[in-house]
């Protein structure tokens, strides 16, 4: 069972959007139990949530800011955008400040059950018409390679790869990470030997130079 929330500002799209879900809960073999989230009772209706969709406009609320405070308050907790902003320098900002997932309101309904799955199997997920947003013109200048190769990189690592990595450059030792994480040494070697594979590195040293490069750690 994925329990997801929606947080927007249009109660009926947010209460449309749960009947969405619901029905493709039985449709698609998705197994989903969802419910509207309001703004005055967030404390309550965050914290037995694995999946978030969250608007970026709200009536007094800023989106982002909320984002990057549900991360920080609820670390284990999916977020994907749901909203009408396609602008690139949105998209970037969102996904740099933890989101797992960016869906236009557009999006189709095999779209829809397609960001769930990836997301809760900490994948990072943007929508057909998002990821053409972040698709660099073929005249753009050379000095915006690094943003879009560091937005690729992170497109690719899991959920778990983040979350070492961020360890690893904290200077914690496999142990610690396993014990930090519950997983075994062996298990945090693989996905170090991972990390160096995706970034193209024999080396940690190396390893936290590129993500450092690539902003994200």
């Amino acid at each position: 069972m994925i329990r997801i929330g929606v947080i927007d500002d249009h109660r009926l799209f947010a209460r449309a959007f749960v009947i969405l879900l619901d029905q493709l809960s039985s449709e698609l073999q998705l197994n989903v139990e969802s419910k509207e989230i309001r703004l005055d009772d967030i404390t309550n209706g965050l914290k037995d949530l694995d999946l978030l969709f969250l608007d970026l406009e709200l009536d007094n609320q800023d989106g982002t800011e909320l984002l990057t405070k549900f991360k920080l308050d609820y670390p284990l907790l999916r977020i994907i955008i749901l909203s009408m902003h396609s602008v690139e320098k949105v998209i970037r900002n969102v996904m740099k400040k933890g989101a797992d997932g960016y869906l236009s309101k557009r999006t189709d309904q095999v779209e829809l059950v397609t960001a769930i799955k990836k997301v809760m199997d900490g994948e990072v997920f943007l929508g057909a018409d998002i990821l053409q947003k972040i698709t660099e013109p073929s005249n753009q200048k050379s000095k915006n390679k690094v943003t879009l190769n560091r937005f690729n990189v992170k497109m690719h690592l899991t959920k778990r790869e983040a979350e070492i990595l961020e360890l690893i450059s904290k200077g914690k030792s496999n142990k610690d990470i396993g014990e930090f994480l519950f997983i075994s040494n062996e298990t945090v070697s693989v996905h170090r030997k991972n990390l160096m594979k995706k970034f193209d590195v024999s080396s940690t040293l190396e390893l936290l130079k590129v993500a450092s490069e690539f902003d994200l750690i």
